[in-house]
Formats: structure tokens, sequence, C-alpha cells
């Protein structure tokens, strides 16, 4: 087993329900969390008093989390992130609860699978790099452009205004596949964990969630508020993204699965969420439970 995953070095208790970021970057959220919520969740609430200010404090019930009885652990790929979460965790003396991992989503959700003592109570995947948008036509259209040269279709999606650095579809490139759904509900549903996806693409949100559920074996938590009505085209700062999406009639991020809120305490939020909430423009957000449920 490799020292990363040596539990009783990385934690003081590694008996203790496990939160697990995956695609974590710069550790922000998981930050937040140990920092705000597990290291100083008492005193935070005493803070707060009848204000209802606390950092700690969920918008809503539907993550039942005790912040402060809990291990985080976040995995990304780079290690210039991981190397600055690192650094932060360090400076503000979170390492007993908190550990940062370079490597894959996989590995580490293997050895987490084969190795952590204690409950896995919820992985989240938040705002992972967005496949590149996909037009209704785009599967027949590839089919009949296969022997186009690459740089024509680097060209039209250029055009289209979309990043070709962006991973070309749902199934090459994109970080949230099948496979790691899958492994992710292996490894919550010893414990009737949850998965929290959230995106502020509604077409990659929409596919994380139908996977999940059409392949991985997950169903559906139903929010405390849901989204009952989805924004259209006419909303005040709607992205391009979202505007071709809208006018596909690509599924709507709406219904009881869906959050109006964010599920996450204040002091826990990443900053693109933070930054689409102070911007006004819509994040897409979800909770999904294993087929054990509780």
């Amino acid at each position: 087993k490799s020292s990363r995953y040596d539990w009783s070095s990385r934690f003081r208790d590694p008996s203790r329900p496990l939160v697990l970021d995956v695609g974590c970057g710069m550790g922000v959220s998981l930050l937040g969390l140990a920092k705000n919520c597990a290291t100083d969740d008492t005193q935070d609430r005493k803070r707060a008093g009848e204000s209802g200010n606390s950092t700690c404090q969920s918008p809503s019930s539907d993550i039942p989390m005790n912040w402060s009885e809990c291990n985080f652990v976040g995995v990304d790929l780079s290690r210039l992130a991981i190397r600055y979460a690192r650094g932060v965790s360090e400076r503000w003396g979170l390492g007993h609860c908190l550990n940062f991992v370079v490597d894959p989503a996989e590995e580490c959700l293997a050895n987490i699978i084969d190795s952590y003592p204690g409950e896995v109570r919820l992985v989240m995947v938040q705002f992972p790099t967005p496949f590149r948008f996909q037009n209704v036509n785009d599967d027949d259209d590839e089919d009949e452009d296969e022997d186009e040269d690459d740089e024509t279709g680097k060209e039209s999606v250029v055009q289209r205004g979309y990043n070709v650095q962006l991973p070309t579809d749902a199934k090459a490139g994109f970080m949230v596949s099948e496979n790691l759904l899958s492994q992710i509900q292996k490894v919550i549903s010893k414990s009737n964990g949850m998965l929290l996806l959230q995106s502020n693409c509604e077409d990659v949100a929409v596919h994380m969630r139908n996977t999940a559920i059409e392949k991985c074996g997950f169903h559906s938590h139903d929010a405390s508020y849901p989204v009952v009505t989805s924004l259209d085209a006419s909303t005040a700062n709607m992205p391009k993204r979202a505007l071709d999406y809208i006018n596909m009639g690509g599924e709507r991020a709406m219904g009881s699965g869906w959050s109006a809120r964010p599920l996450l305490p204040h002091g826990g939020r990443t900053e693109t969420e933070v930054a689409c909430m102070l911007d006004e423009k819509p994040v897409h957000r979800c909770l999904l439970m294993t087929e054990r449920g509780y």
C-alpha cells in the first residue's frame, strides 16, 4: 500500500467518517469545511447565536453532516494545485483531519475501498472541467466527417465559440466517466453515503446525473428546495453554452432532484460556486444516494 494511503499516519483518528472531494483543484472547498466547519464548529455556532450567520450553517438539511467529526481527502492530478492546498492546510494546522493526494481519482477510490477503516459519508464532484458542448446532431456529424482533417474540426469548434482544449465529448477525456461513478457508488454503498454533483454547465450536470442513475446504481435524493422553474434564453448573464443548450431543447436541470439552494455551508463552497452566485449565474446541484438509501 502506498504511503499516501497510510491512514494512521495521515489522520489523528482514521476511523472518522470521510468526506472525499474528487478533482479538488486547490482544495478550497475542503479547506473551508475543515477550517470553518470542523475544527471550529462549536465556536462558530456560538458566534452566530440567533442571527443564523454561521459559515457552517447549511442553507438546507439535505446533507446531514457533523463536519467536526469528519476526516477530509482531496484528490487531483495537478501537482501545483495540490502543493498549494497542502501548504494552506499546513499553515492552518489542519493536517490531523485533512489530506491531499496527487493521483488519478480511480486509484484514490480503489485505495479507499481497500483500506479506509471508517465510513465514507460524502463524495463530492464539483465543477469538473466540462467537455465540449455537443449539439443535438453532433453524433451524426461525427459519422459523416470521420475522414475530415482534425484541424477542420478544431476550426468548426472555434467558430462556434468553444475552447478546443476541452475534452472532445463526454466519453473522451471527461473526468466523470461511467467507471468513476461506478467506483464512487462502490465506495459509498457500504455506508449509505451520498454523492454531490455540481456544475455551472447545465448539459454537463444533466449528463453526470443521468449516467450515475441510469448506469451506476444511484438514485435521486429529493431536494428540500427543488428547482421549480428553469431559466430561459432571456435571462440576464446567461452564458453562450447555456443559451445554446436551451435553444437546442436539451433536458433541463429542474424538478425534485435538483436543488435551488447551495448544498454546502458557506464556509465550504468552491470559488466557482461563489463566483457564480455573485454574478447571478446558475449552478446546477444534485445529491444522489446508493440503492440502499437511508
